[in-house]
């Protein structure tokens, strides 16, 4: 991960029941682009741990092939052993998008959205959801 450069107190997202961690960062190798790294953290002392393995590898895999303006595309995905826990790292190209930063605008400025931005912002996370399951199930 040494193209890679995170700050593990830079994490802006944790899920502690599915053991994801969010981080923000940058690629160097390709001219400090930002990037999210998503940390899958599983413990050999889990009974269903080859499996949820399985799970996150095959999930990287299908969203590896889609390529959708509304979607962010992974960069790479690498795995290690750690004191008895097999870390998954996903590299994810860092969208700052026109949509996230109307959402943060308006909850900042407390200011509701009409019902044609709404079917707007629909439109659009209709349309990343629908060619990503194209993708997936046609393989």
């Amino acid at each position: 991960m040494q193209q890679y450069k995170f700050d593990e107190r830079d994490i802006f997202y944790e899920n502690e029941r599915t053991n994801v961690k969010l981080f923000k960062g940058i690629c160097t190798s390709r001219n400090n682009l930002k990037v999210v790294l998503k940390l899958h953290s599983f413990s050999f002392s889990q009974t269903d741990y080859e499996e949820r393995i399985s799970q996150t590898i095959n999930a990287a895999v299908a969203q590896a092939r889609v390529q959708h303006p509304h979607t962010c595309d992974i960069l790479d995905v690498q795995f290690q052993t750690v004191n008895g826990k097999f870390l998954v790292y996903h590299v994810l190209e860092f969208l700052e998008t026109s949509f996230e930063k109307e959402i943060a605008n308006r909850l900042r400025e407390n200011k509701l959205c009409t019902e044609t931005e709404l079917r707007d912002f629909l439109k659009q996370i209709s349309s990343a959801v629908a060619y990503a399951r194209s993708k997936v199930s046609s393989t």
